[in-house]
Parts: structure tokens; sequence; C-alpha cells
């Protein structure tokens, strides 16, 4: 449950009277805390994080596939990737 205070700022034409303090509880929608990686290697036939209804508590990192790049005899470039040159 998360506790948030409010302070209002009463103009002339709003009138507010709170005589006893209350506890408002808030749904944010999320079921749970996710537990699982943070962590990301990408595949070929990719997955699913099961992030769905949950609470993240810190950012995902996808990781970098490897790419290298080399001249050709045909004046291009052969290009390698998540693999050895």
């Amino acid at each position: 449950m998360a506790r948030i205070n409010i302070d209002f700022k009463l103009q002339n034409d709003i009138d507010i009277a709170f005589n006893d303090s209350a506890t408002i509880d808030l749904d944010f929608g999320f079921d749970a805390v996710y537990t699982g990686s943070y962590e990301v290697d990408p595949t070929v036939n990719g997955y699913k994080l099961e992030t769905a209804n949950k609470r993240m508590l810190k950012d995902l990192e996808v990781k970098q596939i490897a790419l290298s790049e080399v001249e050709n005899a045909q004046g291009g470039y052969t290009y390698t990737i998540a693999g050895s040159s």
C-alpha cells in the first residue's frame, strides 16, 4: 500500500473540511513485483518475460548483439552478426 500526503491550498470559493485522518488504498494495477532477470540476452526465436501486471524495480537491459565488419574482395564489407569474424 502507498501512503500519500496531500496538502490542499484553499481558495475563497472552495470549502473543504477534514475532521479525521483517513486511509485511502490506491490500486496501481500491479499484482506483484517482477522477480525475474533484468538482463536479457537476445535470441533468434525470442521469448517472453512474464512482466504483465507486475511492478519492475529497475530498468531492463537487453544486451548488445556482437557485430563485426571486414572489407571484402569486391570492395564492400562483410558483416558477421553474433559470431567471430
